[in-house]
């Protein structure tokens, strides 16, 4: 993945506890594995992040870059609305 290109798809993740904590994977990336320790669901693929309040694509860009996924949270009207029922 090149530098200044972000992903078209994501994977997204939602912590249990904290409800607005998402955490987005690119596709093509291997999902670190924190993710896997319970703490946190899967949430779906998303092909435009930018529609989720949190998202900040300046940053979202480095902390790929850097650590191959991105953390950020979203409004708690949102994350209400996202919540497994």
């Amino acid at each position: 993945m090149e530098n200044n290109v972000l992903p078209q798809t994501w994977n997204t993740f939602r912590h249990r506890d904290e409800t607005g904590l998402r955490c987005a994977v690119p596709a093509d990336t291997a999902v670190p594995r924190f993710l896997f320790s319970g703490a946190w669901d899967y949430s779906g693929q998303h092909p435009e992040m930018r529609a989720l309040s949190g998202y900040r694509n300046t940053i979202a860009r480095q902390s790929v870059r850097m650590n191959g996924f991105y953390l950020f949270q979203i409004v708690a009207s949102e994350a209400q609305a996202d919540r497994p029922r």
